[in-house]
């Protein structure tokens, strides 16, 4: 079993602050990463998924120590290391939603890079959190799972929702959901 991140309220620190403005400045000054987003969008992308990330950290994950590099997919492809495996954190907006059951998403870019990553991808987390105030989030956590050779059979298309796809954790024997 993996360990299971824990509900938290916290502040950015500055360093987070300054390490999430460094890194929105170089995806919004590089044409490809950018997709011609402003800074200001890079960094409220940015922003998103690091909430999750150093809300990990705060609980004694490790961030991913390495630079971007386009030729090292070791310094992209998973976020940080959670209970000594290398994770990959995202996103689902089920606290405003709570009838909401599956990790699911509409655009396939989403999650592009970690399906092409999975080989050196240990974990996967699920989370969503609330803004209290200006830079304060309390966060809680869907799922949490281990990827194995067999993670991409779990992630299907939706029979409901064209164009959707999800991941169907009921029948990964692996995932613990936490909701």
């Amino acid at each position: 079993m993996i360990k299971t991140p824990q509900p938290i309220t916290y502040s950015m620190t500055d360093e987070e602050i300054e390490y999430l403005s460094k890194q929105a400045l170089e995806i919004s000054q590089c044409p490809v990463r950018s997709r011609g987003r402003t800074y200001e969008e890079c960094f409220s992308a940015s922003r998103a998924g690091a909430i999750l990330e150093f809300a990990l950290v705060h609980q004694g994950a490790t961030k991913n120590p390495k630079e971007f590099d386009p030729l090292d997919r070791d310094s992209y492809a998973w976020d940080v290391i959670w209970d000594n495996g290398q994770t990959e954190v995202k996103r689902k907006n089920f606290l405003s939603n709570d009838n909401t059951k599956w990790y699911s998403y509409d655009d396939p870019v989403y999650v592009k890079t970690f399906l092409k990553n999975l080989d050196i991808v240990e974990h996967f987390i699920v989370g969503d959190y609330k803004v209290l105030e200006p830079n304060v989030f309390a966060v809680e956590w869907m799922l949490v799972t281990k990827v194995g050779k067999y993670f991409k059979n779990y992630m299907q298309k939706s029979l409901y929702n064209s164009g959707q796809m999800y991941y169907n954790h009921y029948n990964d024997k692996n995932c613990q959901y936490l909701r």
